[in-house]
């Protein structure tokens, strides 16, 4: 019995890679058009504030979404309070606003707006409906506008008129040239660092040719939320990742995905693999033909398989599903798992022979430039041993809640 309930097993860990903890995926690549927006460099300097008849703007570690700062506002007893910075637009594009914000006792809703150049998708004003009501704890806000002009513009976090005097905070103010929004960065952040190896081992993956998880997507704490969008979404041509460095796999080993299938496959796609086309030597999951997974096998007589010894369970598209492939090196047969449950296995009539690559998602071979995977994958592991039926149901009971 595993006492106090399901856990993650970390026994033999070398590779984990998590779209839902922002310790192994920190956002995909991106662009803040606006500099400290976290205010961590504890100064106003850099911002405009309009502050009517007695608003006030200050930079307080009273209260904060993270970091040791954020924005305090205090309304004005006589006109609409905003805070902003300029920024350069280009007609025809898009553009995302979003924050944190905390209205602790502020008489009208604080929300976004645009000077000029530009309109919100859902108004036919500069203003956004999004507002955070009095009393509210931390709310994350985001919304997209539309440049109509190519010139400067200043998007504001504004108030409207009130009699009454009250205050919110701001924190995380991102603006990027996009039409969702992504986990908040001062700055820039590139595909290299888009998800991390939580194992220890650093194997970490370089996203190529995709932008990562779903629409709104957020870092809150050590989360990226909201919890159902956390997922890289691969598109079936040319999208994967590629940890950044080989590593020596041999003997018993577990390939483990939470996964959601959206097409194909024309050929078998690679869902979790590490593969060495050219020796041929190689393991990990296959998506194949008739919708089920396969093991992408290499042996020591030079030849593969992969499309064959397939799991029994046929995968729904637009489903979530979680898998794991199992060798055990001591009977050299192939075990399956589906949701937590055995589902098949194989007795191998052949060595496997196994590659010192890098592990990869959404592509077969690390150099065969061919079959890719078309789906989302949210969570991806590998040990180096042969995880128990007891143990794949604890991973699988420990993760499914978040599902």
């Amino acid at each position: 019995m595993i006492k106090g309930g399901p856990k993650i097993i970390n026994d033999g860990l070398v590779l984990c890679l998590d779209a839902h903890d922002a310790k192994s995926y920190a956002g995909e690549p991106t662009t803040n058009l606006i500099s400290n927006g976290d205010f961590e460099n504890n100064t106003t300097s850099g911002w405009s504030f309009d502050p009517k008849t007695n608003g006030s703007f200050s930079v307080t570690s009273d209260d904060k979404k993270s970091g040791l700062y954020s924005a305090k506002l205090t309304n004005s007893t006589s006109s609409a309070i905003a805070l902003w910075k300029s920024i350069s637009i280009t007609s025809g594009q898009q553009y995302t606003m979003s924050a944190w914000i905390k209205n602790i006792n502020c008489p009208t809703t604080p929300y976004f707006s645009i000077s000029s150049g530009g309109s919100f998708n859902d108004t036919s004003s500069g203003s956004s409906t999004t507002g955070v009501t009095a009393g509210s704890d931390w709310v994350y806000v985001s919304k997209t506008f539309t440049a109509t002009n190519t010139q400067t513009t200043n998007p504001y976090i504004r108030t409207n008129s009130n009699a009454s005097q009250g205050y919110f905070l701001v924190d995380d103010f991102q603006i990027e040239n996009k039409t969702y929004s992504t986990p908040f960065i001062n700055g820039s952040r590139s595909a290299t660092n888009g998800w991390l190896d939580l194992s220890g081992n650093g194997n970490n993956g370089t996203l190529t040719n995709m932008v990562g998880t779903g629409v709104s997507h957020y870092r809150d704490g050590q989360v990226i939320k909201p919890i159902n969008n956390a997922y890289l979404d691969f598109d079936g041509s040319n999208d994967y990742v590629v940890t950044s460095s080989n590593y020596s796999l041999s003997g018993s080993q577990t390939f483990e995905v939470w996964f959601m299938i959206e097409g194909g496959p024309s050929s078998p796609a690679g869902l979790l693999t590490q593969h060495d086309h050219a020796v041929p030597a190689n393991f990990g999951i296959n998506h194949v033909s008739g919708n089920k997974l396969a093991p992408s096998i290499g042996y020591t007589d030079n030849t593969r398989e992969y499309s064959s010894k397939t799991t029994v369970t046929t995968f729904s598209h637009d489903t979530l599903y979680h898998a794991a492939l199992v060798y055990d090196s001591s009977a050299n047969k192939v075990i399956w798992y589906v949701n937590g449950v055995y589902d098949n296995q194989y007795t191998l009539s052949k060595t496997p022979q196994f590659a010192a690559k890098p592990f990869q998602l959404g592509r077969w071979s690390y150099n065969y430039n061919n079959y890719y995977y078309n789906g989302r994958v949210y969570k991806a592991s590998v040990y180096s041993n042969a995880l128990t039926a007891a143990e794949v149901l604890s991973n699988y009971n420990a993760t499914k809640g978040r599902f």
